[in-house]
């Protein structure tokens, strides 16, 4: 969102805070229909199993995939990343282990 995409959200239940943000939320599971005219997909479930449906779905219709907990399974990383002003940092791990990325940045988001 912060790079200007139109972001839609599909889950059958979601944290309310996904109601403040500026996406299309789509209250069912996920199709892999759903995947028809975009160009990059996110799988972050709690349910494995639906996001190698939603990796497999991915790559059959030629989208990158970024597959939460499955390093194996992504056409890409995103770091984690910390920004104040002017100064970026990113942290990876080359998706072998996310939450160490995330612990960190929260750190030197204290930090910072």
């Amino acid at each position: 969102m912060e790079a200007g995409a139109c972001v839609t959200v599909i889950a059958p239940e979601w944290e309310s805070e996904f109601t403040t943000l500026a996406v299309r939320l789509v209250p069912r599971r996920f199709r892999a229909s759903d995947l028809a005219g975009h160009v990059l997909v996110f799988a972050a479930t709690n349910d494995r199993l639906t996001n190698h449906r939603v990796g497999i779905a991915a790559k059959g219709r030629g989208v990158f995939a970024n597959i939460a907990d499955s390093a194996e399974e992504c056409h890409f990383i995103v770091p984690a990343r910390v920004q104040r002003g002017n100064v970026q940092i990113a942290i990876s791990t080359g998706g072998e282990n996310p939450r160490l990325s995330a612990e960190l940045r929260k750190k030197l988001d204290e930090i910072l």
